[in-house]
């Protein structure tokens, strides 16, 4: 903790590492990225009277999960 304490007193190096992160959040936010699939076997379970977790909210799972259902 003592390295971080001495790293920050330098000067603008607490804005430069505030920096990098609001560089990546805009990039993230404004470049267009491919979509990709997640690619591991999955199985979902639910229950048949479960309120919070419905059949519907597996609809469009297959867009970012490489599933069967």
């Amino acid at each position: 903790m003592l390295q971080y304490k001495n790293s920050w007193r330098q000067q603008n190096a607490l804005t430069s590492a505030v920096n990098y992160y609001r560089a990546n959040v805009l990039l993230r936010l404004f470049q267009p990225q491919e979509p990709f699939k997640i690619e591991i076997p999955t199985l979902f379970i639910y229950g048949e009277k479960d309120t919070a977790v419905l059949p519907e909210t597996i609809k469009n799972v297959n867009e970012a999960v490489k599933c069967p259902f």
